[in-house]
């Protein structure tokens, strides 16, 4: 693959990856979240979000996207949003 190929091939990624992000923040319900405040200045403090999404679960947090997963509990425990820290203000884990 020559550079401009693989230059393309990586704004098609990465336009891919920004579309769902958005389809997820318009369209998919938040079944699950995690607030937190470590107490620090700046970036200390956010939400780890879980949605459903078209029957897949994908998680939002201060790094970015993931997911799929094909469960609400594979989504939770994968990125520590049922797991009590310092940190932790709230956890809801909604219904089911």
């Amino acid at each position: 693959m020559n550079a401009d190929n693989r230059d393309s091939w990586n704004d098609g990624e990465e336009d891919e990856e920004e579309d769902i992000f958005e389809r997820i923040l318009e369209d998919a319900e938040e079944v699950a979240f995690q607030d937190w405040d470590s107490g620090g200045p700046g970036a200390g403090a956010g939400r780890v979000s879980v949605y459903r999404y078209r029957d897949k679960y994908y998680v939002m947090h201060d790094a970015g996207l993931g997911g799929p997963y094909n469960t609400k509990a594979e989504a939770i425990s994968a990125n520590g949003v049922d797991r009590e820290t310092d940190a932790t203000v709230r956890i809801w884990l909604g219904e089911g």
